[in-house]
């Protein structure tokens, strides 16, 4: 016997999903950290479709070297990890809430977490109650939790 189909899942499942993947991320590398993500809604590829969108930032002299562990501990969980190879500063990571990409500055010593959930279809009038009004771009201000983004 198998399980029921139950369809693609909520937009706030998706939110949720995001935004505990990454606190989850951050907090088995940087456990002391009062850096709280940031979960937003947006259009993905068309009026129809959205996405969640989990933001992190935390300036950290050690940034660098919690990128590394963090690259472990993503491999260690399952994710498929990968990075540019022009540049070590960044990871690329693919994992069952979406896809994470990490990098961090020397400059300013940032570091900033990016998770994309998968888009879900909820139709045009559902994704402009969700994220406002489609301005031909994939950004909007719909359901937030946590901290708003840094932009």
């Amino acid at each position: 016997m198998t399980p029921p189909d139950l369809g693609p899942p909520c937009p706030e499942e998706l939110a949720a999903a995001a935004h505990r993947a990454v606190a989850r991320a951050w907090a088995s590398v940087a456990p002391e950290s009062g850096a709280e993500p940031a979960t937003r809604l947006r259009y993905a590829d068309d009026r129809g479709s959205v996405c969640a969108t989990t933001q992190l930032v935390d300036v950290r002299p050690d940034g660098f070297a919690l990128l590394l562990t963090l690259r472990h501990e993503l491999r260690l969980a399952g994710w498929v990890v990968g990075r540019p190879p022009a540049d070590p500063r960044q990871t690329v990571a693919w994992g069952p809430e979406g896809q994470l990409y990490a990098t961090f500055s020397p400059i300013t010593t940032s570091v900033l977490l990016e998770l994309t959930s998968e888009a879900v279809r909820v139709g045009v009038d559902r994704a402009r109650d969700l994220v406002g009004p489609f301005e031909g771009q994939r950004s909007g201000h719909g359901l937030t939790q946590g901290a708003a983004p840094a932009r």
